[in-house]
């Protein structure tokens, strides 16, 4: 009964572990997308 709870906790800290890590990436690449566009760069700049 242990190993079988201990499997479902691995499994949903993998899930949650890959989910993190897929929202930093994607994360990660807008912000370098904003830095890369002057335009949005001056318009955060005004806000």
């Amino acid at each position: 009964m242990e190993t079988v709870q201990l499997q479902i906790r691995t499994k949903c800290f993998w899930q949650d572990y890959n989910f993190r890590n897929t929202f930093c990436a994607s994360f990660i690449s807008t912000s370098i997308g904003y830095l890369k566009t002057p335009d949005t760069v001056s318009v955060s700049g005004t806000n």
